[in-house]
């Protein structure tokens, strides 16, 4: 699986703008890039040009830098759908 130009680097966590959700970057397949949640949970596919990268603040809420989560799962259920263009 390559990644693609412009796309972010696998490990980089990003905001999907279509879901608003945080998620680390997987993989990359086709024309999207597989997200999945911080703290585990299902993986999605957002377009790479709705993605941007996380502020301090949305690392924070999602839990970057802690020692232990403060859950485990996919807190909104499941694949983003819709934002497309």
């Amino acid at each position: 699986m390559a990644e693609q130009r412009g796309a972010p680097q696998n490990g980089t966590l990003v905001v999907d703008e279509c879901s608003d959700r945080v998620g680390v970057v997987m993989g990359h397949e086709g024309p999207n890039v597989q997200l999945r949640p911080l703290r585990g949970g299902r993986e999605w596919e957002a377009d790479p040009r709705k993605l941007r990268l996380a502020t301090a603040d949305e690392r924070q809420e999602a839990g970057a830098g802690r020692s232990r989560p403060a859950f485990v799962g996919d807190r909104y259920g499941g694949i983003a759908r819709g934002c497309h263009e």
